[in-house]
């Protein structure tokens, strides 16, 4: 993540949260501070890995990617249909 942050690929603010996790072991209370990275950061890594699960996971991501566009480009042509032609309310009997 250093070197996809130091190219400037990504930002670090809009991508990686820390968070506190306590948890107990045995009869201590211990709390870790760990990172969560967001998926272009997940995505970022992914395509920097060669082996044949990184391909996996690039063949998944890709088509992940694919659905979550079309799905987005499908909502928006239905906003758009029916702001040409809003439903009018059904009359009550």
């Amino acid at each position: 993540m250093k070197e996809i942050y130091a190219s400037g690929e990504l930002a670090q603010d809009p991508t990686l949260r820390k968070v506190l996790r306590v948890q107990r072991e045995g009869s201590r209370e211990v709390r870790r501070e760990i990172e969560l990275y967001n998926l272009d950061a997940i995505i970022s890594v992914g395509y920097r890995v060669n082996s044949a699960q990184a391909t996996q996971f690039r063949i998944w991501a890709t088509q992940t990617e694919f659905e979550s566009d079309f799905e987005a480009q499908i909502q928006e042509q239905v906003k758009r249909i029916e702001a040409k032609h809003p439903r009018k309310p059904k009359e009550k009997p």
